[in-house]
C-alpha cells in the first residue's frame, strides 16, 4: 500500500513563520495577502497599509518569509547569515516598493528582517553565483514597529517614483 503525504517539520515551521509575520502586520491594522502556495516566485506576502482614517494607502510592501529551527549567530553575535537564490534577489532589487526578507526562528518564536533594496544599495549582499548571502542583524527584530518602518520606507520610495514621473512629464512637455 502506498504511503500518504506527510506534513514535515519544515512545512510546519514555514507556516508558523508566515503566521508570525502576518500577526505583526495585522496588529498594526494593515492587511496581508498571501501569494499562491506552491508557486515560488520569491514573495510570500503582500502588505496593504491604511492611514489614520483607515483609508487604503498607495503602494505595497512585499515580504519573503524563511523559517528555520534555530538561527545561528555569526562570530560577532550581532548578525546571522541567510542564503538566497540570486534570481530572487535580482528581481527584488528592481521592485518599485520595499521587499523585506523575514527569517523566523521556530525555537525562539521570533523573526528578524532585512530590507533587500537597502542592503543592495549599501553593498551588503555577497554574490556567490547562484546564491547570495545576506546578514540579518539581531537588532532588526520583526515587530509592529518594524512594520511601520517598512511603511515609511515605502512612502520614501513612492515619493521618489512620483518625482521621477513628474520629471519625465516635465521633460515631455518641454519637447512639445
Amino acid at each position: 500500500m502506498a504511503t500518504r503525504k506527510r506534513r514535515t517539520r519544515e512545512h510546519i515551521i514555514a507556516d508558523l513563520g508566515v503566521n508570525y509575520v502576518e500577526r505583526q502586520v495585522l496588529k498594526c491594522g494593515h492587511a496581508v495577502n498571501r501569494t499562491s502556495p506552491g508557486q515560488d516566485y520569491g514573495v510570500d506576502l503582500v502588505v496593504l497599509t491604511f492611514d489614520e482614517n483607515c483609508e487604503l494607502e498607495n503602494g505595497q510592501i512585499e515580504i519573503q518569509v524563511r523559517a528555520t529551527e534555530q538561527v545561528k549567530p555569526l562570530k560577532s553575535g550581532e548578525v546571522f547569515a541567510q542564503r538566497l537564490e540570486t534570481a530572487h534577489v535580482s528581481h527584488w532589487v528592481m521592485q518599485p516598493f520595499p521587499v523585506i526578507l523575514a527569517v523566523y526562528d521556530a525555537s525562539q518564536e521570533r523573526a528578524w528582517w532585512l530590507n533587500i533594496q537597502q542592503a543592495a544599495e549599501q553593498r551588503q549582499l555577497d554574490d556567490l553565483g547562484e546564491s547570495v548571502t545576506v546578514h540579518l542583524p539581531f537588532a532588526n527584530e520583526f515587530t509592529e514597529s518594524a512594520v511601520e518602518q517598512f511603511r515609511a520606507d515605502r512612502d520614501v520610495m513612492l515619493k521618489q517614483l512620483q518625482q521621477s514621473i513628474a520629471n519625465r512629464d516635465q521633460q515631455g512637455d518641454s519637447h512639445e
